[in-house]
């Protein structure tokens, strides 16, 4: 009997050490297989399986934005440097314009044509170097007044004209004849060729994102006019006016765009690019580098070409100055843009900056603004801008427009 009871405990013994030996080899009682996306499990990239577990503090990638403000179904804004952000005399008026009409964005400076930050507290170290950092505004608060109106914000980065960097940096901008950097007026332009300087674009264009901007839209996107005979030829590449390729500068430009849109992928954001507005009539890049088709095809959400009548030569589209009859100036100029990118099949969102400002002796009022939006409706194009450098607005003539009716 003892000798029973002693051969059944050893046989109970060996069937648990068997089933517990089992138990770890089942789903579910072991770590997953890491998969390197090869199909291989935990394959350390030479073909061997090392039985390594995963990172237990893997890098969660961007944080994102907290409760984000939502996008409207169709963009419609006012432009607001940073500084009248910072002012409760040019801010609240803005606001209240967009508060009580159809409009519902915002689009605010965040780097200016004088290459400044227009808030002090940035991390980007190279802007914080070379003395960018500007007190305009305390943008995170500016954020949150915004976010209590549920008004879509939209930072405005300057790209290529940055004297600032341009002084910290003078390798990275253009030398003229005499190798020193050149200047357009007293401005200093960046060589939109410099990689370096695409990444700085790029650490203040995340941190915007971060900070809770819903788009990120850039202007001076391009090459800078004036460059011939200043610049030795040898050390930029010719620009071509007509329809058949290659557009050298416009190939520069793509290639930027299609490298911010990349790196801003992981963090839930639109990208945007100002554009010259007689670029939808023109064959070839002009000499800024903007050929309409490549520019589409760069991964851009929204092309946003700046189609103030007063900018137009007189004669383009109708005789005499331009700005005395803004309907046919944006009815033409939209409809050369929605011909071409419906050629093209574009997805890409078309939002014309359109004209709330005074020039050359002509005044822009209530009727002027509504002939404007009355051509873009007239030809079903949903979202638009409106520029004041002033920040000083026709608050009329929004509160009596609807795109909808």
């Amino acid at each position: 009997m003892k000798t029973t009871k002693t051969l059944t405990a050893l046989l109970i013994c060996a069937l648990f050490a068997v089933w517990v030996l089992g138990a770890v080899s089942l789903p579910g009682c072991s770590p997953d297989p890491v998969d390197n996306g090869n199909g291989n499990g935990n394959d350390n990239g030479n073909g061997n399986d090392n039985g390594a577990l995963p990172d237990p503090d893997p890098d969660p990638g961007p944080e994102p934005y907290p409760d984000p403000i939502p996008r409207p179904q169709y963009v419609r804004g006012l432009y607001l440097s940073g500084r009248g952000a910072g002012s409760a005399t040019l801010r609240e008026p803005v606001l209240d314009i967009i508060r009580n009409s159809e409009l519902n964005s915002v689009v605010v400076d965040v780097k200016t044509d004088d290459g400044s930050i227009t808030y002090i507290d940035t991390e980007v170290e190279l802007a914080l170097a070379a003395g960018a950092n500007r007190a305009d505004v305390d943008m995170r608060a500016f954020l949150e007044t915004l976010k209590e109106d549920n008004i879509y914000p939209i930072a405005r980065i300057v790209v290529f004209k940055d004297p600032r960097i341009g002084a910290h940096r003078p390798e990275w901008a253009f030398k003229d004849m005499d190798g020193e950097v050149w200047k357009r007026g007293s401005t200093i332009w960046i060589d939109p060729r410099n990689k370096e300087f695409w990444d700085y674009i790029v650490e203040i264009s995340i941190e915007a994102a971060l900070m809770g901007f819903r788009e990120i839209q850039y202007d001076y996107v391009r090459w800078p006019d004036g460059l011939a005979h200043q610049v030795p030829v040898q050390d930029i590449p010719p620009y071509n006016l007509t329809k058949d390729g290659p557009y050298e500068r416009t190939e520069v430009i793509a290639e930027f765009l299609a490298y911010v849109t990349e790196a801003l992928a992981p963090y839930n954001v639109e990208v945007s690019a100002d554009i010259y507005g007689l670029v939808g009539g023109t064959p070839g890049e002009m000499t800024v580098g903007h050929k309409l088709e490549l520019l589409l095809d760069s991964g851009i959400d929204i092309i946003c070409p700046m189609m103030y009548p007063g900018h137009y030569a007189d004669n383009t589209y109708f005789s005499g100055p331009q700005n005395r009859n803004p309907y046919q100036v944006i009815y033409s100029g939209t409809r050369e843009y929605l011909d071409r990118m419906e050629q093209a099949q574009s997805a890409v969102i078309l939002r014309p900056w359109l004209q709330d400002f005074n020039d050359r002796d002509f005044n822009y009022g209530v009727k002027q603004i509504h002939a404007q939006l009355q051509a873009l409706k007239d030809q079903g194009v949903k979202e638009y801008l409106f520029w004041n450098a002033g920040n000083r607005y026709t608050v009329e003539a929004y509160k009596t427009f609807s795109s909808e009716d």
